[in-house]
């Protein structure tokens, strides 16, 4: 555009022209051709270190933005890397694979190690990472067992030692977690698997909907396990009628009784059928040294 010019001076003239005659009465900006180097620079032959071939993603730290704007230019490789990171349509998700892949700051939850910068990369398909080896953690990648491919001064990069695909059939088991907004249920969850309680190799984790009613039988037999915690309803019999039939067709289902303040199920006078127990209460066992456990059959 023009200097000063706005998509409002254009449109908005009320005068009934064309727009492509709008534009003929300003003045534009002048440019001339150049015999200086290429204006990708130093990043084209960075460019060169990346395999050319299709289908493969690099992700590159938020540390070095240039450079991930500009290979889009000069290389096939798909890209995580987004900027700005508002833009991400999987933003918590992007946070954590960020956090993971470079941060070493203690104030994040996502201190990455070998085992969990594996995991985030089976999830999101990444074959090849750069990094700032000043401002990011290049240890994890030594301790994962990684190919390093090349350094120059602080930019290292680095490949993923086994296979990767960007897509793929899996007959893994798929886990359903309910998500109520503003608590974070599904990536407190997800931290906790790809720290070791379910690797990516083991099952799936599917974000779901906060309503359990919203869904259909037919919607529940996708997954294995339905997953309740942070869930809610506006049918209770409609959503427990679904749960009932998705667990006599062979479906695995965990309820979290929770609080008051954060699940639907905090006490029932008489619970669902397919529950196992008959009744939920909240009791005030006052100050006691010792409990025993009542029953080992719902543990």
């Amino acid at each position: 555009m023009p200097g000063g010019t706005s998509y409002g001076s254009l449109l908005g003239n009320g005068k009934g022209e064309g727009l492509l005659r709008g534009f003929t009465s300003f003045e534009w900006l002048t440019s001339k051709a150049s015999n200086e180097a290429h204006i990708f620079g130093e990043n084209e032959r960075w460019a060169s270190y990346i395999p050319s071939k299709d289908s493969f993603r690099i992700d590159i730290s938020p540390h070095l933005g240039s450079i991930g704007r500009e290979l889009l230019a000069l290389s096939n490789a798909s890209q995580i890397y987004i900027e700005p990171g508002d833009l991400s349509l999987i933003k918590p998700g992007w946070e954590y694979q960020s956090n993971v892949f470079y941060s070493h700051d203690l104030g994040v939850d996502e201190l990455g190690s070998a085992k969990s910068l594996d995991n985030a990369v089976q999830y999101f398909g990444t074959e090849y990472v750069l990094l700032d080896a000043e401002k990011d953690r290049g240890d994890i990648y030594k301790d994962a067992g990684w190919d390093f491919i090349h350094q120059e001064g602080e930019l290292q990069l680095w490949g993923y030692p086994g296979n990767i695909e960007l897509a793929s059939h899996t007959s893994r088991p798929a886990i359903l977690i309910t998500e109520k907004p503003g608590r974070e249920i599904f990536m407190t969850i997800f931290r906790l698997a790809s720290d070791g309680f379910l690797p990516y190799e083991e099952a799936m984790l599917v974000e779901g909907r906060e309503r359990i009613d919203q869904y259909a039988l037919e919607d529940l037999l996708h997954f294995d396990v339905v997953f309740l915690v942070g869930y809610d309803y506006r049918n209770r019999n409609r959503a427990w009628d679904t749960l009932e039939n998705y667990v006599k067709q062979g479906g695995s289902l965990f309820v979290d009784t929770g609080w008051q303040f954060a699940v639907a199920e905090w006490e029932f006078e008489r619970t669902p059928d397919i529950l196992p127990i008959s009744r939920l209460d909240w009791t005030n066992y006052g100050m006691a040294d010792e409990y025993e456990l009542g029953s080992i059959e719902i543990t």
